[in-house]
């Protein structure tokens, strides 16, 4: 996908759809879909399953490494 271009607390370029990278410090550990209103659904584990989640929350904001546009 093409590279979308966000600071950490503006979201403002992102569209629902965007592919939303983490990292802890390693590789990218974990990955997301932005559903807009800051917020993305992703599967947190077996356990827990499908969640929705705020990208605003410091466990979310501080390790989003890239987001990428696949459907354009």
């Amino acid at each position: 996908g093409i590279p979308v271009n966000f600071s950490n607390g503006d979201y403002s370029q992102l569209a629902p759809g965007d592919i939303l990278c983490f990292s802890w410090g390693g590789g990218i550990s974990h990955t997301g879909m932005y559903i807009g209103n800051n917020q993305f659904v992703h599967a947190m584990n077996p356990n827990d399953g499908i969640q929705i989640s705020d990208l605003t929350a410091s466990y979310w904001s501080g390790p989003l490494a890239y987001v990428r546009r696949v459907f354009y």
